[in-house]
């Protein structure tokens, strides 16, 4: 309907002008033709109405073009981007104006959710980096702290003038076995933050890590692995730490019994892990992994990450009561 009201606004600038120079024209031959040219009277009303239609044509032009890129120019410069959407409404501007308006709005939604995504990545990064030290700081305390603590007691023990030769045997045997073990506590704590095993390609270190995993949370896990595959280190120590935090989430959160891992080459020379478990299973969206971080469910969205940032991708499906898949995929 605007673009109609525009044509009728168009034609009417267009039209005395025609009729003027029809006029003029028409006056002009019929002078030379010695007949009876256009009455005096008329030109001033043809000037009159071409002036008229053409200030009419000025102020259309004005109100639904000049008018609407001056406000929205303004709006625009004065935006907060990344904090502020774009929220004017521009009455009887052209649709090409109403059209960049609207795309200028959606770019500043954009703006907000990305700005928004960002600070949650950090938040993320923060807290994940937080639980870390405390997971770190509680595992010493409640590990080796202790052990460290009793080996104390035990050498102090030995050293008592009352003890015999056997009493003191006796407690130094035992400040052994608690070193031995503090040893043992602070290795694994090592090979978890470091594996040493990656070294020695990605089918040997997933073997170990799940043979590990097995063992620690009393699971049957089965490996599809293809020995063949050489990939970059930081590749290798996505998809690492990709099974690890999957075999995790599968066993505490969706209680498996039964986790399936597969690695192999894809047909057009890319590399592919699948991680399938028998657990519980949960609903999920489509690629909604941002949703899973904002109800606090990290796992799966750093998942995600460590895979963007080797430039691969990452695919999870899962249905409740189903079971749930996780694919990753390298080109």
């Amino acid at each position: 309907m605007k673009d109609k009201n525009r044509l009728f606004y168009i034609v009417l600038s267009v039209l005395p002008l025609s009729l003027v120079i029809l006029a003029l024209a028409a006056d002009l031959v019929n002078s030379r033709k010695n007949m009876t040219a256009l009455p005096a009277f008329l030109w001033p009303i043809l000037i009159v109405f071409a002036a008229v239609c053409g200030a009419a044509a000025i102020w259309n032009l004005f109100h639904s073009v000049i008018h609407p890129i001056t406000l929205l120019e303004q709006a625009v410069s004065a935006l907060k981007w990344g904090s502020e959407t774009l929220e004017i409404r521009l009455p009887g501007a052209d649709s090409r104006i109403l059209s960049m308006r609207g795309t200028l709005a959606r770019a500043s939604r954009d703006a907000c959710h990305t700005v928004k995504a960002d600070r949650m990545y950090i938040n993320d990064l923060v807290n994940v980096l937080e639980e870390e030290r405390t997971k770190i700081s509680r595992d010493i305390h409640d590990g080796p702290l202790q052990d460290v603590t009793a080996l104390i007691q035990r050498l102090r023990l030995a050293r008592s003038a009352d003890n015999t030769e056997e009493d003191t045997k006796r407690e130094l045997d035992l400040a052994e076995k608690i070193a031995f073990t503090t040893v043992k506590e602070m290795r694994a704590m090592c090979n978890f933050l470091n594996p040493p095993w990656l070294e020695l390609g990605l089918s040997q270190a997933l073997t170990e890590l799940t043979e590990r995993q097995s063992l620690q949370y009393g699971v049957k896990i089965y490996l599809d692995l293809d020995e063949n595959i050489e990939l970059p280190d930081a590749a290798t120590l996505a998809f690492f730490r990709v099974v690890q935090e999957a075999v995790t989430n599968s066993v505490r959160h969706g209680e498996a019994k039964n986790i399936r891992v597969d690695l192999k080459r894809e047909g057009t020379g890319g590399t592919e892990l699948t991680v399938q478990d028998d657990g519980r299973g949960f609903d999920i969206k489509e690629g909604d992994t941002a949703g899973l971080r904002a109800e606090g469910h990290r796992g799966l969205s750093n998942m995600e990450e460590r895979m963007a940032l080797v430039g691969g991708a990452l695919e999870i499906i899962s249905r409740r009561g189903k079971g749930t898949r996780v694919r990753g995929l390298l080109p």
